[in-house]
């Protein structure tokens, strides 16, 4: 993944990532990310006082009867000093912190404190209190956070691969999210998606004049004007997601609110087991799930026709459970969900197909989870719930903008990504008759006898051209030709070698 940071920026973001290099990595991120919102946290009370002030209303400081806990006050202790203060004074404090308190007190519930060499505290210290660190806007700490995402292998250690970041655009491209929906991604990971989709909701509703970008040519979003009316719905009620894990839950929270996510919903949460019971609640739904986790079956949600081993089938089966009449979904599929034909591959194509309307299936090439993962063939699949479907669009992906070894370095422009949007934005518009493209229609009715294939080799039809090599006895002349004037090449090469090895004795 590439993320356009100042060069100067990257160095201490490297060398405070180097700190924590023997951590777990999920560990890591979560321990960084406590000290910066205990920086954060004084910086916004100072702010609350300052705006107290102004309007001349009453403030009570969240540091009030605590001020040894400010991060001013603590942050140039000594190493012998600075371990005991925060593990024994600043933590248990700031669990107590409520919700009203700062934005950032439902993150820290719970949290714990697990740095133990008091010189990797001090460093990191005073990485994070360098300028670079503090430009003091969302966009700055939200590509702080994500270049430390990028470089930490969090996913893999979590079995749970990264989705790339122009993979994660595309499918929120064919999507659309907009500011009336209500956002999910069930498997949300370190939250990309949904960060993704807070992003695209902003621009699109942000005047051209106030979208910024830096020298770097990133860009980014203030809060847009046509969102004023729904301000608070869209910070409090548009995103949700969930983690089995608590370390990435917090991650996720942390990846969001340095967005500048004033109030995601991320939980704690294993959304197959009977422990959830949600349905019927998301108009937009977008995901990576695991593809291989084994379920447990005696925690399993009752309300599964499925009976599989692999969580994947779950999933789809929940994903549609979970959405509204109408409400869409773009999902990431292994290629065996594609062309499976047993009992639970079934249940679930019939339930997208039936019962949804299957929009499209985006096949794309194998090295997209590189360097992530290893070769997976997967797919894009595009559903709307609530209506049968009548025709799928098939799309075959060959490029998509990167090289295909384990490098996978940035080539000129995106492959076939404009292409996919374009296309797909269009298919009701345009003749996809032709199965020899790239791209194609095939009606619901032929899938249905080819027993739910969803596999785009099942329909694509390959042509052949036919080569004329020419007269055979002419070929077998030529190589006869060619054969004899290499022997005689090799024979005149030999004799001047002879030569000059008598030349040399």
């Amino acid at each position: 993944m590439i993320i356009n940071i100042k060069p100067a920026l990257q160095e201490k973001l490297d060398a405070l990532l180097e700190l924590f290099s023997t951590t777990n990595p999920t560990e890591s991120l979560e321990q960084i990310s406590f000290l910066i919102f205990l920086k954060r946290l004084e910086e916004e009370d100072n702010k609350k006082a300052n705006d107290a002030l102004l309007e001349e209303k009453d403030f009570v400081s969240v540091f009030k009867d605590h001020e040894n806990c400010k991060w001013s006050k603590w942050a140039n202790m000594s190493a012998d000093a600075i371990i005991k203060h925060v593990r024994d004074v600043v933590f248990p404090f700031i669990r107590t912190l409520d919700d009203e308190s700062f934005i950032y007190a439902k993150y820290l519930k719970n949290a714990t404190f697990n740095i133990e060499n008091p010189q990797t505290l001090v460093q990191a210290v005073k990485i994070i209190n360098l300028d670079e660190l503090n430009q003091k806007d969302s966009f700055s700490d939200g590509l702080i956070y994500k270049y430390l995402v990028s470089q930490l292998n969090i996913e893999d250690q979590n079995k749970q691969y990264k989705t790339p970041d122009h993979i994660v655009h595309l499918m929120i491209a064919l999507v659309k999210p907009t500011v009336d929906d209500t956002i999910c991604d069930p498997t949300c990971a370190t939250g990309n998606f949904l960060e993704a989709c807070y992003q695209y909701i902003l621009k699109e509703n942000t005047s051209p004049e106030f979208i910024k970008h830096d020298e770097y040519g990133n860009e980014y979003d203030l809060k847009g004007d046509k969102l004023e009316c729904k301000w608070k719905k869209f910070n409090e009620n548009t995103f949700y997601g969930f983690n089995v894990g608590q370390s990435m839950t917090r991650v996720a929270i942390m990846n969001l609110m340095m967005h500048g996510l004033q109030n995601p919903n991320i939980q704690q949460l294993d959304v197959l087991s009977r422990r959830y019971e949600e349905a019927n609640k998301y108009s937009l739904i977008i995901c990576n799930p695991p593809f291989n986790d084994n379920v447990n079956v005696s925690d399993i949600r009752t309300d599964f026709s499925v009976t599989a081993k692999k969580s994947i089938y779950y999933y789809l089966e929940l994903i549609y459970n979970l959405l509204t009449i109408g409400g869409r979904c773009a999902v990431i599929v292994p290629e065996g969900i594609a062309f499976g034909t047993n009992n639970n591959d079934k249940k679930v194509k019939e339930l997208l197909m039936k019962e949804s309307r299957l929009d499209a299936v985006i096949k794309l090439h194998s090295k997209i989870f590189q360097p992530f993962g290893k070769d997976v063939s997967t797919n894009i699949l595009v559903f709307t719930k609530g209506e049968p479907t009548e025709k799928v669009w098939f799309y075959e992906m060959e490029s998509d903008g990167y090289t295909i070894d384990k490098k996978r370095e940035k080539i000129d422009g995106w492959g076939d990504i404009p292409d996919i949007i374009e296309k797909f934005n269009s298919r009701d518009a345009k003749d996809f008759s032709d199965r020899t493209k790239k791209c194609f229609f095939v009606p619901f009715e032929e899938i249905k006898n080819e027993n739910y294939n969803l596999s785009f080799n099942k329909y694509k039809i390959t042509t052949y051209e036919e080569v004329d090599y020419g007269n055979p006895k002419e070929l077998l002349k030529n190589i006869a030709n060619y054969e004899e004037q290499i022997l005689k090449t090799s024979r005149d090469v030999e004799q001047l070698l002879n030569k000059g090895d008598e030349n040399n004795a």
